[in-house]
């Protein structure tokens, strides 16, 4: 049996966006903190990845995963 509080209590991410080009997809990750953390965890770390997650919550997993 589900609970209603289980139900309630997680929030989905957003679902992925596949482009064909890669370019396209950076710059799309470029626009948000979340989005750009999102994608360095899929493709690896990049120095305009770690510009727009600078000062966000993402920051210290960041850093934590591919260092500075």
């Amino acid at each position: 049996m589900i609970k209603l509080k289980e139900i309630i209590g997680k929030d989905l991410p957003p679902p992925y966006q596949h482009l064909e080009d890669e370019n396209s997809e950076l710059e799309m990750a470029l626009k948000s903190p979340w989005a750009a953390w999102e994608f360095a965890q899929r493709n690896g770390p990049n120095p305009k990845l770690f510009a727009v997650i600078k000062g966000s919550p993402f920051e210290s997993h960041y850093i934590r995963k591919f260092g500075r």
